[in-house]
């Protein structure tokens, strides 16, 4: 089993670096510090190829076919980036400002808050980050009677001109950071001039807007607008909501980071809870976790409460497939050997394959089942909601199943140090021989009676389930 490895992290940056006694360059330095803490936590955890393991030769070929691929397609795509079409962006006051970014597919636990804002006559903005109109058409879509500000809207020529100079009056953070890192100088300067180009864009942004409440789904990469609104604004409140849960996802690895500098962070459950209030190391200078925790429920879980179905003759199976940077691509190996199993049972099912984005149609290559199908757009609710039997390793989803009462499977549990559904007395299957004996007795309803019933006891701990709408909660405690 994988150690943590969290820790090593810490002690490597902390031996690195030397805090500045000067308030204005410490506020940057710490912002910088936690997004280069959070880059290298990422790069362990995800086990990113090192350099053995890259063929320099296939990389550069890659690079160059990018590069043309790149130079043919652009006539044709450069309609498609606001990057090339500055747009003003008025000056506002809201009653709460959400600032988002991750996937608007992956928002449908704040997208109900959103929604009942706007239905109690709140001004509501929403701040995100992206050079892709196709992106913002799809926020366009979701938000709706609110005001969209893309950060990345107010670049234009003269802008840089303004950089420049804004960077030469921060010349003295930059030569901090010069002197701090002993290795790595070259690289942690690019980066930190990154930072210090969005610390500039959000202090731009921040002249334009003004809130006395900010929600967030993350903290990592929004820790500059924080700093900027708060400077402004004291007495501005921090809010945020743990989207999938933390315990038994991957967020209990990254929650340090990714819920940083929230006064009032919202939870699944108590679970959730207990995890943070174990997990919390004061030591860190440059990391805040929140100060009070509220267990509501899931938003995304409430609304298809009532869409569960009781189980068919024929067994549909659903995959649901994880990140293939994590463990060398295990995800993609557990499903090959998943499918052998599946040869080797006399068993009639269904298997529907739910994929990533970005991994679509990419992960099966010279396997042949007419009983295999592949879903893509459909609501991840919807289609568990429809499946007898749900098999993954370390999404987030299998414990949507649990919510709605599915038989979970987790494959190669051992290989997890967080998420184990051994640990948590779940079922779950290391080998062939496993798999094989759990869907022999799966058959046996009194077999899966069983393991609903722990599934149960599980769920009573994970999430906040009294019928109390997770986005009423959400908003009672906002607007007090």
């Amino acid at each position: 089993m994988n150690k943590n490895p969290s820790k090593k992290i810490h002690r490597f940056i902390y031996s690195k670096i030397k805090y500045s006694l000067d308030p204005e360059i410490n506020s940057h330095f710490k912002i910088f510090l936690s997004n280069l803490s959070y880059e290298q936590f990422i790069n362990k955890i995800y086990k990113i190829k090192s350099k053995k393991e890259i063929n320099t030769l296939k990389t550069i070929i890659i690079f160059f076919k990018t590069i043309i691929k790149k130079t043919i397609q652009f006539p044709i795509s450069i309609k498609r980036y606001s990057f090339f079409f500055f747009k003003k962006i008025n000056k506002n006051s809201f009653d709460i400002i959400f600032y988002l970014d991750q996937h608007p597919n992956d928002q449908r636990d704040i997208t109900p808050v959103v929604d009942l804002c706007c239905k109690k006559k709140k001004k509501v903005g929403i701040v995100f980050k992206t050079y892709d109109s196709i992106r913002e058409n799809e926020y366009k879509k979701i938000f709706k009677n609110v005001t969209l500000i893309n950060i990345n809207n107010i670049l234009k020529p003269t802008l840089y001109l303004e950089y420049l100079i804004f960077f030469l009056s921060n010349i003295e953070a930059y030569l901090f950071i010069k002197r701090s890192f002993k290795r790595k100088k070259f690289i942690n300067i690019i980066k930190f001039n990154r930072y210090l180009f969005d610390f500039f864009l959000t202090k731009k942004i921040t002249n334009k807007i003004s809130t006395d409440k900010l929600f967030i789904d993350r903290s990592i990469n929004k820790l500059s607008l924080i700093h900027n609104i708060k400077k402004k604004n004291p007495n501005l409140k921090i809010f945020g909501y743990a989207l999938n849960g933390i315990s038994f996802t991957n967020v209990s690895l990254e929650f340090k980071y990714l819920f940083n500098q929230i006064d009032l962070l919202f939870t699944y459950g108590d679970l959730d809870k207990k995890i943070i209030n174990k997990k919390i190391n004061k030591d860190k200078k440059f990391i805040t976790l929140p100060k009070k925790i509220i267990p509501v429920g899931s938003a995304r879980n409430f609304n298809f409460k009532k869409s569960i179905k009781k189980r068919n003759k024929k067994l549909n199976i659903l995959y649901i497939t994880s990140n293939s940077g994590i463990l060398k691509d295990i995800d993609t190996k557990s499903l090959y050997m998943f499918i052998e199993c599946l040869k080797k049972v006399k068993l009639d099912y269904n298997l529907y394959i739910k994929n990533r984005p970005n991994y679509q149609n990419k992960r099966l290559k010279n396997v042949s089942n007419s009983n295999l199908y592949y879903i893509s757009d459909m609501p991840t609710e919807k289609i568990i909601n429809q499946c007898d039997l749900i098999v993954g390793t370390f999404t987030a989803s299998l414990i949507q199943s649990i919510y709605f009462q599915k038989i979970t499977l987790q494959l190669n549990a051992d290989n997890f140090f967080w998420g184990n559904f051994r640990d948590a007395k779940l079922l779950y299957a290391n080998n062939k021989n496993q798999i094989i004996m759990i869907l022999e007795t799966i058959k046996n309803r009194k077999f899966t009676s069983k393991i609903l019933k722990k599934q149960n006891k599980f769920k009573a701990k994970y999430f906040l389930d009294k019928n109390i709408s997770p986005k009423l909660k959400i908003y009672k405690s906002i607007f007090k």
